[in-house]
């Protein structure tokens, strides 16, 4: 895969509070710009927590932190 992602929380682009949680950016050594690299982030508090893709806003999920 050649295509490039983010990891960032919130609901979207429009989302005020995007990418305040977590982030794993557009470069720097947590960019998502080869394949089979991965980004992480531990989660303090218990909760369900938005995700979506910068460079492709449709491309969304949750994590379930229990």
């Amino acid at each position: 895969d050649t295509i490039f992602h983010t990891v960032t929380s919130g609901t979207g682009p429009s989302d005020t509070t995007h990418g305040k949680g977590f982030d794993s950016g557009l470069s720097g050594p947590t960019a998502l710009t080869t394949q089979g690299k991965t980004f992480s982030h531990k989660f303090m508090t218990a909760g369900e927590f938005p995700y979506f893709c910068q460079l492709h806003p449709t491309m969304v999920g949750k994590v379930v932190v229990k």
